[in-house]
């Protein structure tokens, strides 16, 4: 059942009312990882302590690691059967299909900026969508900063919210399938 614009529009405040204490640790965070800790945190610096050593140094150790964790791992599809040649056939081709959605998303290179979102703010959401175009799905690694994922008793993601700070021709370019609601049934006009 399709929620309306209202209900939905409920269920993200909803989420972001819950997250909002993640959200202003994401947003210290992202402040130190600019080199503003000092404005973050004034008092723990004493006097002739450079912050911005301390900031820049924090800065780098996170894109070293994250350029460890970057790299995707070899996927490799196994068959149950081993012996049967058929098994190690049908697996092979599972293994390139696989590897074929990795590269069709252009995964290895998003990776880099994931890994380093994943150390700073703890998590990453990765969007999996159907690329129309070339009638593949398309794997997209998210930004966690106004991310708001919601989960059931299992573990799984029932709900997805993102929150984007961008124009709306941005917006409009980001998200073609929705032209129609962001700029209305008339369409942008400039009167």
């Amino acid at each position: 059942m399709a929620l309306s614009m209202e209900q939905v529009a409920a269920r993200v405040q909803s989420l972001r009312y819950r997250n909002h204490e993640r959200d202003a640790r994401n947003l210290d965070v992202l402040a130190v990882r600019k080199g503003k800790i000092a404005e973050v945190y004034p008092d723990f610096f004493p006097d002739g302590v450079d912050a911005n050593v301390v900031a820049n140094f924090i800065d780098i150790v996170a894109r070293d690691l994250s350029e460890v964790m970057a790299p995707l791992p070899a996927v490799n599809c196994s068959a149950a059967n081993a012996v049967n040649d058929r098994a190690r056939n049908f697996a092979d081709k599972r293994t390139r299909i696989a590897a074929n959605y990795f590269q069709h998303s252009d995964l290895a290179v998003q990776m880099y900026s994931g890994a380093d979102w994943y150390i700073t703010f703890g998590f990453v959401p990765f969007i999996i969508e159907l690329d129309e175009e070339s009638k593949l799905p398309r794997i997209r690694v998210e930004n966690p900063v106004g991310a708001y994922p919601e989960f059931d008793r299992y573990g799984r993601c029932v709900a997805f919210a993102k929150r984007y700070m961008m124009t709306l021709g941005e917006l409009v370019t980001q998200f073609p399938e929705y032209d129609s609601m962001l700029l209305g049934p008339q369409g942008y006009r400039q009167d």
